[in-house]
């Protein structure tokens, strides 16, 4: 098995949250926090979401080590065929590290997996919003392409 849960945690989305804004209120309190963020992860290029948190709705989070290099498509029928997962958009994985920081792993990449339709394009690959931390402490949250033909 490609994939092992490490850690799961009860996550509320309050009133406070909202969707629309989620990113650009992020990135003007924690964008300092980090050494590099992606300029095209914004609410208006992820406005579209499969699923997206109302009111005051609680989800778990599960948090899966990938043991090994496996390819997007691989992580996604994993989620939807073993898991029956709801993908979170950018706006999801900001929101819990914001709030939820000690449920994630210290260092490592930390992937907002969610189905073709709803992320961004270039050149005919798919761009996967992920936070990445490092050793030295260094934030990232970029875009990664995939190719998900």
């Amino acid at each position: 098995m490609n994939f092992k849960k490490i850690n799961s945690s009860m996550v509320l989305f309050d009133k406070k949250y909202n969707y629309q804004t989620q990113l650009k209120t992020f990135r003007e309190k924690y964008g300092n926090n980090f050494v590099f963020f992606n300029k095209e992860i914004t609410d208006e290029n992820f406005s579209k979401s499969a699923i997206v948190p109302m009111g005051t709705e609680t989800w778990e989070v599960d948090i899966i080590l990938i043991k090994r290099e496996v390819t997007v498509q691989e992580c996604v029928t994993y989620f939807l065929r073993e898991e029956n997962a709801r993908f979170t958009s950018p706006q999801g994985l900001s929101f819990i590290y914001q709030n939820y920081r000690k449920i994630l792993p210290a260092e490592g990449k930390i992937f907002a997996i969610h189905s073709k339709e709803y992320l961004l394009s270039e050149g005919g690959d798919y761009l996967i919003p992920y936070i990445n931390i490092n050793k030295k402490f260094l934030i990232f949250f970029e875009l990664r392409n995939a190719n998900l033909s």
